[in-house]
């Protein structure tokens, strides 16, 4: 029998130690969570296992007569097989296992009849006589009902069980009464752990148990005075020096180290962690290469995670969440999640962006906060606001509007808009400053993101950044008399002139080439629909498609495709901005990051363009093109949809296709690698570097960028991490690996810790 594991019925609020409703990325006791599913299935002789992704296809498992389906979250000790021997005996289109409902946690509840059979399901809140079970998270399906497409595109249990028994199909309850454990939150992963140590949850430990409760692996020292309560699980590779305590229920994943004095209990640590001098860990929870100062204080239930730094005398509070590689700065007191920034509490922005959970870090109240200490900063001033039109950014957008509108400035509202439309409405109308609430999607993961816009149309600033952080955090807000608050004005026909913009920008009077356009979001597809059969109007009828591009949330291009496979990477994308921006739209002035191919530079000189250097992340991108006035190659970079419409534009005035101009692009043969690097050995790796290579070409643009006969290399410390990204571009393959291998031996040597 074949096996698919799919995604929990149960929403998984383990952030910042797993994407959204994704426990299988966990750990548990040092384990991968999917690699123990996946053993536990082996045991009972699964052949294949399939891992579900969202709209994946099970037409591959028609002919199969029942396939295994587990959830990704659970940890249990369930004899398959005699699940399996129900099923059939009760010739079942589906099988559930069930629990007995014990706490508040879990999914849907089943209605179960005399006969075992599942009727319905009731809300987790509804109790009687025949709903005290809850799916388990295994199930037996039959092929016929494996086909069922889930809810809104998603496949989980819940989703499964729903389909089925609106196909009216016979389900059998298998009530279960060997342990589990479903992982969906900080308690239940907590418990998980606590229940493998206590015995109550079948589970192979690699250690040896040195007595009860107690399991140690190889290679773990232990000096004299250290205390140890049971049960606990340290793992190989762990120091425990003197008079540490190490409490019980605690987990000691690989490598860690725990110093003198420090006191770890009811805690779960991961890979690679110091513990220092002094420090207490009481019911917390560490991803990997955690550094835990001298003195500090972790709380109940906080949750760290991986590459962070906590320094000496820091207090993190109870439930308090730290995203990755962030610096808790010596002596804070952390009441807040730290999400955005990447310093202690000091700071809310990154790149000039704020991102955060929904409803845990970025509330309403959060962003009314916010609102007000804009208005406050902007006293009385022109204010900008828009958004996404998803549910999550409307809410925001109107607890952002209250902020505002109470502190006396006047609020133009944009209403639903992306983001090029802010930046060109903003400029239009003078505004002092706009703010903007997206959702971002990366890695499928939805995270409410907002930006604030200078009255340019740049990024937040640093002078600016300074000022609202110092408002928001000293909680010094102007509220305005009554008579001084003012209804919000409505721009949000503005768009239209958004539109119009980029059609004056087309040359063609008539098209016999064609695009397509792709966005998740309802407000980009929005301003694309009026746009795109404005151009089809002058457009021939059935004619070839010649690129497919993707649109981010924010408007901006993710990829752009051909239809005969040719996908543009990063520098390739760059390198048609730069064709458009000197050929189409004949300008005699660009911008280059610094990292940008040098055949592409080589390029620009030979047609007597002039070159100006900037840096190579897209928020000093964009800011330079802004501030040097380079509006025409801003839009192409950063407006996807201006990007389109002037490639189509390009190509049907020059009757060329695009895998024709996919020829122009140079080649680039590049290398990026990153190397683990503190902060504080950023600056003396550079130094050293310019002290070395003084005589050879170099720019110092941004990190340094050294030049040989065969290419170059970029060393270049990354601003919100703690690592040096190292960049090569070689004139053939084996040229580009020889100088990323010098040049990251000779950055790991310099950035290891004296």
């Amino acid at each position: 029998m074949d096996a698919i594991i799919i995604n929990s019925s149960d929403k998984v609020t383990l952030s910042p130690l797993c994407r959204a409703n994704d426990a299988s990325l966990l750990t548990v006791m040092g384990k991968p969570v999917i690699d123990i599913i996946k053993d536990y299935l082996f045991g009972f002789g699964v052949k294949k296992i399939f891992v579900y992704k969202k709209d994946d296809d099970f037409s591959f498992f028609s002919g199969k007569e029942s396939v295994i389906v587990v959830e990704n979250n659970l940890i249990t000790s369930e004899d398959i097989n005699k699940v399996i021997a129900v099923h059939n005996e009760n010739c079942a289109d589906m099988t559930v296992v069930l629990r007995t409902v014990t706490d508040g946690e879990g999914n849907m509840r089943v209605n179960l009849n005399s006969s075992n059979i599942i009727t319905g399901l009731s809300n987790s809140g509804y109790r009687s006589a025949n709903t005290e079970f809850e799916p388990e998270g295994i199930f037996i399906v039959n092929k016929s009902a494996l086909a069922l497409i889930a809810e809104n595109g998603e496949l989980n249990g819940t989703s499964i069980l729903k389909s089925a028994l609106n196909q009216k199909k016979r389900i059998y309850g298998y009530v279960s009464q060997r342990p589990s454990n479903t992982i969906s939150s900080l308690n239940s992963y907590k418990k998980c752990h606590s229940e493998i140590m206590n015995n109550r949850l079948d589970f192979r430990l690699d250690g040896h148990m040195v007595k009860e409760g107690l399991w140690i692996e190889e290679n773990v020292i232990l000096e004299s005075g250290v205390r140890i309560e049971t049960p606990a699980y340290i793992s190989r590779g762990c120091r425990i020096e003197r008079g540490a305590k190490i409490g019980g229920e605690t987990f000691l994943a690989e490598n860690c180290t725990i110093k003198a004095n420090a006191d770890i209990s009811h805690s779960i640590i991961g890979r690679n962690c110091t513990l220092s001098e002094n420090a207490i860990i009481s019911g917390a929870v560490l991803a990997d290469n955690v550094n835990v100062g001298m003195n500090s204080v972790l709380n109940e239930n906080v949750i760290v995670g991986s590459d962070c730094r906590i320094e000496e005398n820091c207090t993190l509070r109870s439930g308090i969440r730290i995203w990755q590689n962030k610096r808790i700065k010596k002596g804070t007191r952390v009441n807040d999640n730290l999400v955005w920034g990447s310093v202690g509490t000091e700071h809310l922005f990154r790149d000039g962006k704020l991102y955060g959970e929904v409803n845990i870090d970025i509330t309403p109240e959060f962003i009314a906060k916010l609102g007000s200490a804009l208005g406050t900063m902007f006293n009385g001033e022109r204010i900008g606001l828009g958004y996404d039109s998803a549910p999550v950014c409307m809410m925001l957008a109107g607890a952002a509007a209250s902020g505002i509108i109470s502190s006396g400035a006047r609020l133009f509202s944009f209403d639903d808009a992306s983001l090029p439309v802010m930046r060109s409405g903003t400029k239009y109308y003078g505004l002092k400053m706009s703010l903007y609430i997206n959702q971002s999607d990366s890695d499928g993961i939805y995270y409410p993101e907002i930006e604030f816009i200078e009255s340019d149309g740049s990024n937040l600033g640093t002078e600016n950044t300074k000022i609202l952080e110092g408002i928001f955090f000293n909680n010094v807000f102007y509220r305005a008399d009554v008579a001084n608050i003012r209804e919000a004005m409505s721009v949000k026909e503005f768009r239209i002139s958004y539109i119009q913009s980029i059609l004056n920008i087309i040359k063609s009077r008539h098209f016999i080439m064609n695009m397509e356009l792709q966005t998740k979001s309802e407000t980009v597809s929005d301003i694309l629909e009026v746009l795109l059969s404005e151009i089809e109007r002058h457009a021939d009828k059935n004619i070839k498609k010649q690129f497919i591009t993707e649109l981010d949330r924010n408007g901006k291009l993710c990829s752009i495709r051909g239809t005969e496979s040719i996908t543009l990477d990063k520098n390739q994308f760059l390198s048609a901005a730069i064709i458009l921006l000197t050929e189409h739209f004949e300008t005699k002035e660009a911008a280059l990051p610094v990292s940008a191919p040098r055949m592409l530079e080589n390029r620009l000189k030979n047609a007597g363009i002039k070159i100006l250097k900037c840096g190579t992340s897209d928020e000093e991108f964009l800011n330079f093109l802004i501030k040097n006035g380079l509006d025409e190659q801003f839009r192409l970079c950063f407006d996807g949809i201006y990007f389109s419409v002037a490639l189509l534009d390009y190509l049907n005035s020059r009757g060329i296709e695009f895998s024709e101009f996919c020829k122009k692009l140079p080649i680039f043969i590049h290398r990026e690698i990153e190397i683990e690097c503190p902060n504080s050995r950023k600056s003396e790796v550079i130094k050293n570097l310019y002290s070395k290579y003084k005589n050879s070409k170099t720019d110092m643009t941004e990190g340094i960028k050294i030049y040989s006969n065969n290419g170059w290399v970029l060393v270049l410390p990354e601003k919100y991490r703690h690592c040096i990204k190292i960049i090569t571009e070689g004139y053939d393959t084996e040229a580009a690996e020889e100088l990323s291998t010098i040049f990251t031996n000779q950055v790991k040597r310099l950035a290891k810790l004296n």
